[in-house]
C-alpha cells in the first residue's frame, strides 16, 4: 500500500464474563440471528490473511462547492480529530483492513472499509496561504493542516481495494456546512507506479 495512510495499531479489548446462580424460573431462550458480514470477523492472523486497522485517508481539491469557493476535503479524519503531527491523537474512526498475501509472497491484496469515516473541510485559499508560509524544514502539507481552520465536517462510507495493479477508493456520505447537510460522492483510482489518478470523480451538492 502507498504511504497515503499512516499505521494505527489495533487495540484488543478483553471482556470478563461473570457467572450467575442458576435461576429457579424458566428462562426464555434467545432467538438465533445470523451474524452480519464483516471481513474483520475472524482472528488477527489466519494463514495468508491478516486483519488490522489503519488511520488516515485522502485529501483533494473540490472546485465546485456550496460556498462557491474551492475546498480542501479530507476523508478519514473527522472535524474533531487532530493529526498526530499536530500534537493530537489522530483519527477516532480507523479503517478495518484485511490483507491477503499469496503463499509465494509475490502478491498482496488489501481491502479496507470504514462505515463512519470522518470528513474535514478547509477553505482552499487559507490552506494554500499556510502551505506557502511553512517554515524551512517543515512539511508544507502538515503545516497547512495544523494551521488552517476547518469550516465543515461530515461522515462517509468508504471502501478501498488495493491490489498490485493499483488502488480504487470510493466514498459516499454527507458534509455539514452552515447548518445544511450536503451529499458527497468521490471515486478515485490510481494505477500502479502512476502518481496521478486515472479516475477522479468528485462532487458535493
Amino acid at each position: 500500500m502507498r504511504a497515503r495512510i499512516p499505521i494505527v495499531l489495533a487495540c484488543a479489548a478483553l471482556f470478563a464474563v461473570a457467572c450467575q446462580d442458576t435461576p429457579t424460573d424458566p428462562v426464555e431462550q434467545p432467538v438465533a440471528t445470523a451474524p452480519a458480514f464483516n471481513f474483520m470477523n475472524g482472528p488477527e492472523e489466519a494463514g495468508v490473511v491478516v486483519r488490522y486497522e489503519y488511520g488516515g485517508g485522502l485529501f483533494d481539491i473540490f472546485a465546485e462547492t456550496p460556498q462557491g469557493e474551492p475546498w480542501i476535503v479530507v476523508t478519514g479524519r473527522g472535524i474533531d480529530d487532530t493529526p498526530t503531527y499536530c500534537g493530537g491523537a489522530g483519527t477516532t474512526t480507523p479503517w478495518d483492513v484485511q490483507r491477503v498475501t499469496s503463499k509465494q509472497e509475490q502478491q498482496v491484496i488489501e481491502n479496507l472499509m470504514n462505515k463512519d469515516a470522518g470528513v474535514t473541510v478547509y477553505l482552499q485559499s487559507e490552506w494554500l496561504d499556510n502551505y506557502f508560509s511553512a517554515p524551512v524544514g517543515v512539511s508544507p502539507v502538515q503545516y497547512a493542516f495544523c494551521n488552517t481552520t476547518a469550516i465543515a465536517g461530515g461522515t462517509v462510507f468508504g471502501k478501498l481495494n488495493d491490489t498490485p495493479g493499483g488502488e480504487y477508493w470510493r466514498f459516499n456520505g454527507t458534509v455539514d456546512w452552515m447548518g445544511e447537510a450536503y451529499h458527497l460522492q468521490w471515486r478515485i483510482k490510481f494505477v500502479a507506479d502512476e502518481p496521478m489518478p486515472v479516475v477522479n470523480e468528485k462532487r458535493i451538492w
